[in-house]
């Protein structure tokens, strides 16, 4: 990976490098592109995916749900909240 490459990235991260954590993660990134093409030679054909797994719907346990109803009271969080504007919580722009 060159340095270029790395600038590149850096500028849609929006941080900034020295020339020294450029050369850095140059080796760094290259390093982890190797490793996924390393994970590309991997046959996989054999394992199948489940999508059962992944599916769930957000699900709290059974046994904790009534401390969540109790605990989580919202005027109570959202007094702790330094600005708010109408409903929703504001905050630092981030651009």
């Amino acid at each position: 990976m060159d340095k270029e490459l790395v600038k590149h990235i850096a500028e849609l991260a929006r941080i900034e490098l020295t020339d020294k954590e450029e050369n850095l993660f140059a080796g760094q990134l290259q390093s982890v592109l190797d490793y996924f093409e390393l994970l590309k030679e991997i046959d996989t054909s054999a394992i199948t995916v489940d999508v059962t797994k992944s599916c769930n719907t957000e699900q709290t346990r059974l046994d904790n749900q009534e401390s969540l109803d109790r605990d989580f009271d919202r005027d109570v969080l959202l007094g702790n909240v330094p600005e708010m504007e109408g409903e929703a919580v504001k905050v630092k722009g981030v651009f």
